[in-house]
């Protein structure tokens, strides 16, 4: 094969010409957020929390954007001592869905998170969230199984173990996307036989996208 047809590098490289290739460098939409300050995270920290506990909040996305619900992370700790069962569920149910009815006293709604990029920590999320919400009688389906967990506790004498099953909804880049002005209810419940108590952390994250570039990022569903 002549040189003649190789293709020519498009930039300039110190490389032998015959083998220069234009080397593309691409960034993922997360990280590109993350750069512009458009990545939240944030936490929920609730202590000593019995069993058969309902405790619901609400996220609601700004008027100009939407909000996606990136990922959540459930960390527990136990103040048990007896073997028993705890269960924790969180669901989430859309304000416009048809499969459940609610409603809810606004309390004390507070931005949803800071940005992971420290350069611009003070320009926190439009989106917010109301902790603790008061709610009408929730009727119907979740619409979102969010995380489900059963521990089961065994104490003998010193020795203490905890073995569980459940389940992330946001386990392989699952998310949740959220319209301009749209609400949905997070509900966290407890269930079991324990007579002991509950530490929850909830850490999660968000990303925002304003409406005018929604129809790019997320298709023609934001149209």
């Amino acid at each position: 094969m002549t040189i003649e047809n190789i293709p020519a590098p498009i930039l300039a490289t110190s490389r032998d010409p015959k083998t220069a290739r234009l080397k593309v460098s691409s960034s993922t939409r997360a990280e590109t957020q993350i750069i512009r300050g458009d990545f939240f995270v944030g936490a929920s920290v609730r202590p000593l929390i019995p069993v058969n506990n309902d405790y619901k909040s609400v996220i609601k996305a700004p008027a100009d954007r939407y909000l996606i619900i990136e990922d959540a992370i459930v960390e527990t700790d136990f103040s048990v001592n007896d073997s028993s069962t705890f269960g924790v569920s969180l669901t989430a149910y859309v304000d416009i869905s048809n499969g459940n009815t609610w409603s809810h006293t606004p309390n004390s709604p507070i931005p949803a998170g800071r940005p992971l990029n420290a350069a611009v920590i003070n320009n926190v999320a439009n989106s917010t969230i109301d902790l603790g919400v008061t709610t009408s009688a929730i009727t119907g389906e979740p619409d979102y199984p969010l995380f489900f967990a059963d521990y089961y506790l065994e104490t003998q004498g010193n020795r203490e173990s905890v073995s569980t099953t459940g389940q992330s909804f946001f386990d392989k880049g699952r998310q949740i996307v959220i319209a301009p002005n749209q609400e949905v209810l997070i509900r966290t419940q407890t269930t079991g036989t324990s007579v002991g108590t509950l530490d929850l952390k909830t850490i999660f994250f968000i990303s925002e996208i304003d409406v005018d570039e929604a129809p790019t990022i997320l298709g023609a569903m934001a149209s």
